[in-house]
């Protein structure tokens, strides 16, 4: 062990871990209106900070899907959980800036919602930070623990999923710390932890309410643990209620803010447009669903996150050692996956892999805690590791850091798929065909494509650019004909400090330091980590 306390150790990794992920989160973070779903739950963040109302301005029907409320006026059809997590900085937002909302992605408001954008930064670093502690508590020595939070952080669809103001993040904590917080009372029996548990649960609620599909294993997972430990049937009691009223109070406001909206507590808002969800609605067989979900070229889990194979593979070793927690991990993705499989829109386009999936990344690492107590191949197992880190990082590094977004745009028209496409046409229920189930056309492929034009072609005009991009893109050897008209949007860094320093005048004087000094807060938090947990040599 190393020379500090244990209680040590955890306080400052955890507080180095937490800062690290943040910094690195921000700094890759994309910070601009560029989004639908996403800006539509920073508008009423926006509308709660400055009038009061969740009310949204028919102007931007364009950009956002707006769903006729009650009273006559128009709202976005999203949960209020991203938007009130928002909402501290929104407001923070109208304060400093006092500029009204422009449409532009530039403009008056840009800074407001860039300042906002910190929001799934905060709530990334928060899941980091629980991450090394729920890896410590299942009996990780402080260094594996860390290597396995920063595989969570940067090997997962975490690292992606932080740079918009998309819910999942939200999700992903909700899940993770409602997890934590079961165990960590099955450990000390505080009751103010089950209580704990139930209020992240209702968080995760109030962000995505389709994730109730997870109360069976939750449910399962906790009475577990409430065996494991031996409790009286008193104290059981006592603890599913204090889990139960904080959940409530998640499921409640859900429903208080699908009355307050459409005059139904039960109606959210999905099927009220003339779009692809009210048209097509569940309609997709489960099969191709869990097909797309989990082994599609262009969605499928694992190749968008290696380590979830290797967590399959091992996940027999950890139910030996941790049966209840490998139930969990194994009745999460079943309960997810059952239940995205069938949505007309699994693939959770347009985004970066499957991100109806992301609430189960802290579940994909977890069980790679047993790998630490077996005793046999140590060498092979680092190596294995290794190189698991290294190809899950580059595959984040190039969702988390490239136009995602843009490449879709681009390639979305491509042979074959414009044979039986239209633009606009809405009876097709899958509008990425190419994309999703086409390996040439995989946004895996697309985005080294992309990196190499981002990092090799920076001086180069956009005539040259997109003529060199014409020349090797990555579905040439199935359509020779196929170049796409003019695909250089797709190319360059989709950074806030990129967009910023080279569209908002006046920018570069404050976009550029903060941006050193965010890459300075990961340097100085990495070094930190380092010297905690090497002090001395671990047994």
């Amino acid at each position: 062990m190393t020379s500090l306390p244990d209680h040590a150790i955890r306080v400052r990794t955890c507080a180095a871990v937490f800062a690290l992920f943040f910094c690195v989160y921000a700094y890759t973070m994309q910070g601009v209106r560029v989004g639908a779903d996403e800006l539509g739950m920073y508008l009423v963040a926006q509308s709660l900070a400055a009038d009061r109302d969740v009310l949204l301005d028919p102007e931007w029907g364009g950009r956002v899907a707006l769903a006729p409320c009650r009273g006559g006026g128009l709202c976005a059809r999203f949960p209020v959980g991203q938007s009130l997590a928002e909402l501290p900085l929104a407001a923070a937002g109208e304060a400093l800036f006092r500029e009204p909302q422009s449409r532009q992605v530039f403009g008056p408001g840009a800074r407001a919602y860039l300042l906002t954008s910190l929001t799934n930064p905060l709530l990334g670093a928060a899941a980091g930070a629980l991450m090394f502690l729920f890896c410590m508590r299942l009996g990780a020595g402080a260094r594996h623990a860390a290597f396995l939070t920063a595989l969570f952080g940067f090997g997962t669809l975490a690292w992606p999923a932080a740079k918009s103001l998309l819910s999942e993040p939200l999700q992903m904590l909700g899940l993770l710390g409602c997890a934590y917080f079961i165990f960590a009372y099955s450990q000390d029996g505080r009751l103010w932890r089950a209580a704990a548990a139930g209020a992240f649960f209702g968080a995760m609620l109030a962000a995505k309410f389709f994730l109730a599909a997870l109360v069976p294993a939750i449910l399962i997972y906790f009475l577990w643990k409430l065996r494991e430990r031996g409790e009286t049937p008193r104290r059981m009691v006592a603890a599913l209620a204090l889990f139960a009223a904080p959940a409530a109070a998640g499921v409640a406001l859900t429903l208080w803010y699908n009355a307050a909206r459409f005059g139904d507590a039960f109606e959210f808002g999905y099927y009220l447009l003339n779009d692809r969800d009210a048209l097509h609605r569940f309609s997709t067989p489960l099969w191709a669903g869990a097909h797309g979900l989990l082994f599609s070229s262009g969605k499928g889990l694992f190749w968008y996150v290696p380590c979830a194979a290797v967590a399959a593979a091992v996940l027999p070793a950890f139910a030996r050692q941790r049966p209840a927690e490998a139930f969990l991990c194994a009745g999460a993705g079943v309960c997810l996956v059952l239940a995205f499989a069938g949505w007309n829109q699994w693939h959770g386009d347009f985004a970066w892999g499957p991100r109806f999936l992301i609430p189960l990344m802290p579940f994909l690492v977890l069980p790679l805690v047993s790998l630490k107590n077996d005793p046999s191949g140590a060498r092979a197992r680092a190596a294995l590791l290794g190189v698991l880190f290294a190809v899950s990082l580059a595959a984040q590094f190039l969702g988390a850091t490239l136009r995602t977004g843009a490449y879709l745009a681009v390639a979305r028209s491509q042979a074959p798929y414009q044979v039986i496409h239209r633009p606009g046409d809405i009876r097709l229920r899958d509008d990425l065909l190419n994309q999703h189930f086409i390996p040439e056309f995989s946004p895996l492929a697309a985005h080294v494509w992309m990196l190499k034009h981002t990092a090799l072609n920076g001086n180069a005009t956009p005539d040259e650019l997109r003529e060199r991009m014409r020349r090797d893109y990555p579905w040439k050897s199935l359509a020779r004909r196929g170049a796409p008209q003019d695909p250089s949007p797709a190319a360059g860094w989709d950074l806030w400090h990129a967009y910023f320093i080279s569209y908002e005048p006046g920018a570069r004087a404050w976009a550029a330091p903060l941006r050193n000094a965010l890459a300075a807060g990961a340097c100085a938090a990495a070094l930190a980590i380092a010297i905690i947990l090497f002090r001395k040599p671990e047994p």
